[in-house]
């Protein structure tokens, strides 16, 4: 743009100098808004759970704040993981309910702001799972430049992945035949301890308490 400037300036050309000084203008003032607003953007993430289980959806807040007297257009936030085998975003810029390794959002913070983003996930094997990378974006108003805000890659969170937890169908007590007899059942019940005798009922003859029927002279059965 100065070469254009210069070359208008010796040609004597008034609209090749004019647009030169215009496009030097608004570059340079980019430059110094993207400088004015870069140490004034904070963000930070919250995740309100130690672990999650395999497959099973939670959400991550991302907490943005523009503590600058300018207002930001056009904010950027990239997210990525490492492959489709540890962690998957649950839709993109809340439109769709798609399964993806990035995601991608856009907003405007007005000045003096603040802003949470809920980001949805779901980890898809077991272990400690990363974000591979964070992009923090910034862009001038008229998009002619942008840059990137620096962060420790330290700083990301680690997402806990234990394996499913299956759930049992029933555990009420079940009943069961003994004998002439229902008799409630329970799956924590050990039948194989006995806890005395009773009257035989025709149950099968490996309940019978030999011992005590021929103590007894009588047929009886084992109580479990």
């Amino acid at each position: 743009m100065v070469i254009l400037l210069i070359i208008g300036s010796l040609s004597g050309s008034i609209p090749v100098v004019f647009f030169s000084a215009l496009v030097l203008t608004v570059s340079v003032l980019s430059s110094v808004y993207l400088r004015a607003v870069q140490n004034k953007v904070t963000w930070r993430y919250e995740k309100y759970f130690e672990s999650t289980s395999i497959d099973e959806c939670f959400d991550v807040f991302i907490e943005l704040k523009n503590e600058s007297f300018f207002p930001i257009f056009n904010f950027t936030i990239d997210i990525e993981s490492r492959n489709e085998k540890e962690l998957l975003f649950i839709g993109n810029d809340n439109r769709t309910e798609a399964e993806n390794t990035m995601y991608s959002f856009s907003l405007d913070l007005p000045p003096k702001s603040q802003k949470t983003i809920k980001v949805k996930m779901k980890g898809t094997s077991r272990g400690h799972h990363q974000w591979s990378s964070l992009n923090l974006l910034l862009t001038d108003p008229l998009k002619l430049q942008s840059k990137r805000l620096e962060y420790q890659k330290e700083i990301l969170p680690v997402f806990k992945v234990i394996p499913k937890i299956q759930k049992l169908k029933d555990l009420k007590l079940k009943s069961l035949l003994q004998g002439f007899k229902n008799t409630n059942h329970s799956i924590f019940l050990d039948e194989t301890g006995i806890v005395g005798t009773k009257e035989y009922e025709n149950e099968s003859f490996r309940h019978i308490h030999w011992l005590a029927t021929a103590k007894e002279n009588k047929l009886l059965a084992k109580k479990y």
